[in-house]
């Protein structure tokens, strides 16, 4: 009884990469455990928890990990941004403070925009907390404003 090589078995006495199976050869698949699609064993992947996933099912994990970043960095830009306003009052050399808050409260509201609705409605405290503070921010802008034309206009009178 002649044995059948798998694939890898068969590359490896060819070398060079050469696919020297024939028609007819065993070819291992097994199921996908998120759609139970049928995939050959080269075509399989590894998710999170260890189980053997197929191409198409690996693409959603990575969609659904980088979607879930990227709402982790909305929360922490809108809580960076209020604290942003409340240092404000008490430390702002040059206004710096100011501007790094009023970037990252922008960039909140502009993102929040761009996320799905299912986001949207369990997390819009997310929202409120970037606007709360872009008002802060902005009042902080005026008032530094002011400030500077204040001492301009000191300078230049006396």
């Amino acid at each position: 009884m002649v044995a059948r090589a798998t694939r890898s078995a068969a590359l490896s006495l060819a070398g060079a990469g050469r696919d020297v199976r024939r028609p007819g050869d065993f070819m291992a698949t097994v199921a996908c455990t998120r759609c139970s699609a049928l995939v050959p064993e080269e075509q399989t992947f590894y998710d999170s928890e260890a189980r053997l996933i197929c191409g198409s099912c690996q693409a959603g994990v990575e969609v659904e990990e980088l979607d879930a970043r990227g709402q982790k960095a909305l929360k922490s830009a809108a809580l960076g941004a209020l604290a942003c306003g409340f240092i404000g009052f008490c430390c702002n050399p040059v206004g710096i403070v100011t501007l790094l808050g009023l970037s990252s409260a922008i960039g909140v509201v502009t993102g929040f925009g761009r996320q799905d609705d299912e986001f949207k409605s369990a997390n819009g405290w997310v929202f409120a907390v970037a606007i709360v503070a872009l008002i802060i921010l902005v009042l902080q802008s005026l008032y530094l404003a002011l400030q500077i034309l204040g001492l301009g206009a000191t300078l230049l009178s006396g």
